[in-house]
Parts: structure tokens; C-alpha cells; sequence
């Protein structure tokens, strides 16, 4: 588990800036990770982009 968050710690912290500007870009950016995680990522991030 620990191998998996801190990539995902790194990139939460090179995203601060945007999600101050934008917590909706993070919210999909977190969405995204989480297709990911369960294999759904390329379908997922298809759909998000229309």
C-alpha cells in the first residue's frame, strides 16, 4: 500500500496549485487515479475527455 501512495502523494502535492484555481480538476485527476487503480483507466479517461 505504502508503494502505491506515495506516487500518489507526489503527484497530489504537484497538483496543489492547479486545485487551488480549480478543485474540479483535481476531483477528475483523483477520479482518473482511481479507474486506474481498478483497471478502468483508459476507458475511463476516454469518457471523461467526450
Amino acid at each position: 500500500m505504502k508503494l502505491l501512495l506515495e506516487p500518489l502523494l507526489l503527484l497530489q502535492a504537484m497538483l496543489q496549485p492547479l486545485s487551488k484555481l480549480n478543485p474540479l480538476a483535481l476531483h477528475l485527476e483523483v477520479l482518473q487515479l482511481l479507474a486506474l487503480e481498478r483497471g478502468e483507466g483508459e476507458l475511463g479517461l476516454v469518457q471523461m475527455r467526450g
